[in-house]
């Protein structure tokens, strides 16, 4: 039988001209160049995760991250691309797990709008729509739905999903053991400034400390060891930005924002005083942002600065929102990582403290990559160090430190097994990024091809800050683009739809 995804491919196929009829001129066109600050993701839909600007960018992609089969999420996606297309002339919709023309549009037969809605919203609850096939049928938007996967690398990371899932119980069941056996020589090896990096980060990521708690306390260790932060530029904003938080005075600024405004009103030049109300009203319509009005404000400011009412406050606070707004919180969180690391590494001072910081670093990522949770990071970390896989140096070390047991000798064994086993499940993540540079290929062809600068892509969170690098590389700027979730209905049904897609794409 067939599913649902795959009768509408058919569809489209087979030229069914059902399709209603838009005039193109009725939506405003694709803009040559994009500035992403003018992009305001409506606060009902999602958030913006990050943004990378360039100062002279070929293209612009929004990347909206999905969670397939999530219900909320999709309609969340459909919401913001409704928004890009209505508000900002974006026509093409490039599409993870899918190859070609993918559109939807055969099925607008169904008469009335209302209708061609409820059918969307049945398909999207049933997990079988994404959020943009789901406004490819619910709207009258003249958008293109076009997969942007290699068939035959999709089929084959599929292929390695399903194996590495099979390896996973084998592999955590003696991973588990080793990570034990170095875990209980901490308290013995490691001296109790390098254990409270280890409690700060265990404590992060067992969600009884904040991300800012568990920086700021680690970057006071950093200063106290006489190990800087100047290498780690989103740390170093964060740290700033925590710094004129305890300077601001919020009700001060406001009431600054509001006298450097009436200031000058009156005092600037005609040529400037346009150019500050055309700020003031693309503000008021949610043209430009926040952080955009303020520093039309500030710079003016600066410029009248002579005669001028007091506005450090409103400076302060017109900064903070600033470095806030550049803030990649996805890079944050790698930062933080890596930072703990190289804290961790700085701080031990033994041969012994090295070891086991090496090793214990080690089986994290091991860890991870038997949980298929592995980043891209982890990735990158992996293929630098080609010993990653291989667990006998870290059984020997710790085996100079325990009495001789038969499983731990078992282990050693069976450790030329288990790389095998984990070189099988690194496997998926070659495929995976193979995929993501296919990807990148086709979506910029795709653009030059059709003669679009502008575009939306839907994506896995797993391939978002690959595909992002090679976007950024190919001098694209991005915005990463989050949807709000309040379920995890249908997350069971992913795997039906990923062989779906992989049937579909082979098509």
């Amino acid at each position: 039988m067939f599913k649902p995804r795959e009768v509408f491919r058919l569809l489209r196929l087979m030229g069914m001209a059902f399709m209603l009829m838009v005039p193109m001129g009725a939506y405003s066109q694709t803009p040559q160049v994009y500035d992403l600050g003018l992009i305001l993701i409506p606060r009902d839909l999602g958030a913006i995760s990050n943004r990378y600007v360039l100062p002279q960018p070929s293209k612009t992609v929004v990347l909206i991250q999905d969670m397939h089969t999530n219900q909320t999420a999709q309609r969340n996606a459909s919401g913001i691309l409704e928004y890009l297309a209505r508000d900002h002339g974006m026509q093409l919709i490039l599409v993870e797990g899918d190859s070609g023309d993918i559109g939807v549009d055969g099925l607008a037969w169904q008469s009335t709008r209302l209708t061609r809605k409820a059918l969307a919203d049945s398909f999207v609850a049933d997990g079988f729509f994404g959020g943009h096939e789901h406004l490819d049928l619910s709207s009258d938007l003249p958008i293109e739905l076009w997969g942007v996967e290699d068939p035959n690398l999709y089929a084959r990371n599929l292929e390695h999903l399903i194996r590495a899932e099979a390896l996973q119980e084998s592999i955590q069941k003696e991973l588990r053991f080793v990570r034990w056996k170095i875990d209980s020589l901490k308290e013995t090896v490691l001296d109790e400034p390098l254990q409270h990096v280890y409690a700060v980060k265990e404590h992060f990521d067992d969600e009884l400390l904040s991300l800012k708690q568990s920086l700021l306390e680690l970057v006071w260790v950093a200063e106290e060891n006489h190990f800087g932060v100047q290498d780690y530029s989103e740390i170093k904003k964060y740290i700033q930005v925590q710094e004129l938080v305890e300077q601001m005075d919020l009700d001060l600024a406001q009431t600054q924002r509001k006298a450097v405004l009436n200031y000058l009103e009156k005092n600037a030049q005609p040529k400037d005083l346009q150019s500050i109300k055309l700020a003031l009203r693309s503000y008021k319509n949610k043209t430009i942002s926040r952080v955009q009005f303020y520093q039309v404000l500030e710079d003016f400011a600066g410029r009248y600065n002579t005669g001028a009412p007091p506005h450090d406050a409103f400076s302060t606070y017109a900064l903070f929102l600033k470095l806030n707004e550049e803030i990649q919180p996805r890079l944050l969180i790698g930062e933080f990582e890596q930072f703990t690391e190289d804290l961790a590494r700085f701080m031990a001072k033994t041969q012994n403290e090295r070891h086991w910081v090496k090793y214990h670093t080690q089986m994290q990522r091991l860890d991870r990559l038997s949980r298929l949770k592995w980043s891209y990071r982890d990735y990158q970390h992996y293929k630098k160090d080609i010993g990653l896989l291989d667990i006998r140096m870290s059984m020997l070390w710790v085996h100079d430190f325990l009495m001789p047991e038969e499983q731990f000798e078992l282990s050693l064994i069976t450790a030329p097994l288990l790389k095998n086993q984990l070189r099988r499940m690194a496997e998926f993540y070659d495929q995976a990024y193979a995929r993501d540079v296919a990807m990148v290929q086709r979506s910029l062809r795709k653009m030059d091809d059709d003669s679009h600068q502008f575009a939306a892509m839907i994506l896995g969170g797993f391939h978002t800050d690959h595909v992002t690098q090679l976007l950024v590389s190919q001098g694209v700027q991005v915005l990463v683009v989050t949807p709000y979730v309040e379920d995890l209905v249908n997350a069971e049904r992913y795997p039906l739809i990923a062989q779906s897609k992989k049937n579909t794409a082979s098509r």
